[in-house]
Order: structure tokens, then sequence, then C-alpha cells
């Protein structure tokens, strides 16, 4: 099986993103010394690690995964949807007095953050993997019957009825 580079480069990007995050959160002060807030915060962004999992699966079997393709893109759609009312924070931040009081690694990880999500978003949206080549007459559709679907042909394989 061929796999496409650009799903796994997406997956270490997120990864990356992950931490990109965590500065993000320390430079904003989300991380202090405080009682609950920054175990809630570390909480809250395990959730961005799901991207890590989608391209990872779309990278090792693109066919099989392809229907969670457009889950992946709505909730990166969405983390960039998220994302435009901390630009105008940061955008209001670096004029002077602004919403967040932020320094310039809040500010350059927010770009990073930014040009992640976009990377994913592209990547999502437009890559398609080349069709594997066909060998002895055998199609796409033949082939992609071949593969394993569900719990009626787990069923067939171990001969039960």
């Amino acid at each position: 099986m061929k796999r496409g580079p650009l799903f796994l480069a997406a997956a270490l990007f997120e990864v990356l993103r992950f931490f990109i995050l965590m500065i993000f959160a320390a430079a904003l002060g989300l991380l202090s010394p405080r009682p609950f807030i920054p175990s809630f915060i570390r909480y809250i962004a395990v959730g961005q690690l799901l991207f890590v999992a989608a391209l990872f699966f779309l990278w090792l079997d693109g066919e099989r995964y392809a229907v969670y393709r457009p889950l992946a893109l709505t909730g990166k759609a969405l983390s960039l949807a998220a994302f435009i009312p901390l630009a105008l924070g940061l955008a209001g931040a670096l004029g002077g007095e602004g919403f967040i009081p932020a320094g310039g690694q809040a500010a350059g990880a927010a770009v990073l953050l930014l040009l992640v999500d976009i990377f994913g978003i592209l990547v999502l949206a437009l890559y398609r993997r080349p069709a594997p080549a066909t060998t002895g007459g055998a199609t796409r559709e033949g082939a992609s019957s071949a593969a394993q679907r569900g719990p009626d042909d787990i069923e067939k394989v171990e001969g039960l009825p």
C-alpha cells in the first residue's frame, strides 16, 4: 500500500500544535500556579490530539478512514473560527492597550497555531492520494470490496453463520 506523506506530516504538525498551544497558554498566564485552572486547561487541550489520530489514520489507510475526513475538516474549520476572537484580542494587544495582556511569545505562538491550522485544513480539503495501480485486470472497485468493512466481514472470515 502506497502512503502519501502529507497526512503523516500534518499529524506530526498537529503534535507540534499541541505543544505550541501549551506554550501559548503559559504565555497568557493560564498555566500559572493556581488551584484548578492549569489542570483544567490541560484537560481541555488534550482533545486537540484527536486531530493527530485522525490525520495518522488517514495516512495509514486513507480509503478505509475516508468517511472521517469531513469530520476532521469540520473540526479544523471550527478551530480556525474559534481563533478569530483570539486574533482580534491579540491584534488589540499589539497596538498597545488590548484585551489580552500578552507578550511577543504569545503572539508568535498564535501565529504558529494559525499556520498549523491552515496547513491541516488544506491537507484535509485538497490532498488526494493517487489511485493504486491495478494489477492483473483487478479494478479499483474489486480492490475496495476486498477490504474489510465491518462486523459482517469479520463473521465471513471466521466462518460464522
